[in-house]
């Protein structure tokens, strides 16, 4: 495994995902971001096995930074609609195997699934409860 090539191809993947999800009517609002951590995390990793330990392991944070900034952007546009399950799977899981061979780790857990429907209170600070 070359964690560079790897890491380029999680790159290309996102790109490709970013532009897929420009072309549909509803343009996801972070897709810019979402393009700029894939590009930052196959920067990052580029020609890691040429460097010194050291700079080996910092730059292999930085991309695992990056890996887990671009699954915090598909999760928000798996929830919000923009993407299904099964659109994301094969970047989200490109890069979960990137960010183990990188740091030997697994990736952060993400959040759990919202409830489908938000139950309102009379007593919730948004309400404006009077006393």
């Amino acid at each position: 495994m070359n964690r560079s090539n790897d890491a380029f191809d999680f790159a290309i993947r996102v790109a490709e995902l970013v532009r897929y999800v420009r072309e549909k009517p509803e343009r996801f609002p972070l897709a810019a971001e979402m393009l700029a951590a894939g590009v930052r995390a196959g920067m990052a990793a580029r020609d890691l096995e040429d460097l010194a330990d050291a700079a080996q392991a910092s730059r292999a944070r930085e991309a695992s930074a990056a890996i887990d900034e671009v699954r915090y952007y598909l999760e928000m546009a798996v929830r919000s609609g923009y993407l299904t399950e099964l659109e994301a799977a094969r970047v989200r899981q490109m890069g979960t195997d990137l960010r183990e061979a990188l740091t030997g780790e697994s990736p952060l857990p993400l959040p759990l699934p919202l409830p489908s429907t938000y139950e309102s209170t009379s007593d919730h600070p948004d309400q404006g409860a009077s006393s």
